[in-house]
């Protein structure tokens, strides 16, 4: 018996940015595509570890833009997504 995975994974927790960083990092599912957005256009993804850490490069971006992180299971379940502000360094 093959038990499908359909269960969504959590909302990735995610540390502070600011304006000069150069990536996004924090939690997820271990080994979840975690995918950093503003608005509909990705400015990246990178797969958490088997500890749910990720760190996934994106452009410096300018102070009050609002970044959406999601994380997507091997199976294509997608969380909820998290927003987070960028703040000022």
């Amino acid at each position: 018996v093959t038990v499908a995975d359909v269960i969504a994974p959590k909302r990735p927790t995610v540390n502070k940015v600011d304006d000069n960083d150069k990536k996004v990092t924090g939690k997820a599912e271990a080994n979840s595509r975690v995918t950093v957005k503003v608005g509909s256009k990705s400015l990246g993804s990178a797969t958490a570890d088997s500890k749910g850490k990720f760190s996934v490069k994106i452009k410096a971006q300018k102070k009050g833009t609002t970044l959406s992180v999601t994380a997507k299971d091997k199976a294509g379940n997608k969380s909820s997504k998290r927003t987070i502000k960028v703040v000022k360094h």
